[in-house]
């Protein structure tokens, strides 16, 4: 679950692409053209998922049940 929320491996590769080409084509961009965003040159992009209150529970008592 937790590699559904961050970014690893290729993933992050492919975000940190997309950053730079937003980037790069917001200094380039003529003014009358919107700028874009990182999200708008990702390749793929992760399905985000709304988490029940039971898995919300489960999830923050998996990270901070080993401090008790």
């Amino acid at each position: 679950m937790y590699f559904e929320e961050t970014h690893f491996g290729e993933l992050r590769a492919d975000r940190r692409n997309a950053e730079l080409l937003a980037m790069t084509f917001n200094v380039n961009r003529s003014p009358k053209q919107t700028a874009k965003t990182s999200d708008d040159f990702m390749v793929y992009k992760p399905r985000k998922h709304e988490l029940s209150d039971d898995d919300l529970e489960n999830k923050i008592d998996s990270v901070f049940g080993s401090f008790e």
